[in-house]
């Protein structure tokens, strides 16, 4: 098909945007997976096969049942999760009408630049507690905790 370019940057923004939840829900797991005391490397397999398999709200609340999670970061969660499935079921009808428009596409570029960026932070999070508890000898799930709050604590 040969889009406009502007048209073409919507759905660059758009794709870009999910990226960025997709790699959100992929750092849950992780740290679903390493808030758990797992025993063997097959209760690892097992609990990873399972995460991958979990939507972004069902992540979501197992964080919680493992983790204490800062309100600030709680509400953050929600608000990704609200956005992840808007972006994913409904945007493009929502946005019918400034689609057609130069300035309506223009404003599309930027709200899904922002909403890309808020999970881009969110994962961001994630990754710092994850990497600071494997750069810590002989990690526990304990620490991870530990790092945990204290990656989460500033958002």
């Amino acid at each position: 098909m040969n889009f406009d370019p502007q048209v073409r940057d919507v759905y660059g923004e758009h794709g870009a945007a999910l990226s960025e939840a997709q790699l959100l829900e992929n750092y849950l797991g992780y740290a679903i997976v390493a808030a758990q005391d797992l025993a063997s490397s097959e209760s690892l397999a097992s609990e990873m096969a399972l995460v991958s398999r979990r939507s972004m709200g069902q992540l979501i609340r197992r964080l919680r049942e493992l983790i204490p999670i800062a309100s600030s970061f709680d509400a953050r969660l929600d608000m990704a999760l609200e956005r992840r499935n808007w972006l994913a079921h409904r945007y493009f009808s929502d946005r019918a009408m400034p689609f057609q428009t130069e300035s309506g596409r223009a404003e599309m570029i930027r709200e899904l630049d922002e909403i890309g960026e808020e999970f881009y932070q969110l994962w961001g999070y994630l990754d710092t507690a994850i990497v600071s508890w494997l750069r810590r000898p002989s990690p526990t799930t304990a620490m991870f905790v530990e790092d945990f709050i204290r990656a989460v604590a500033e958002a």
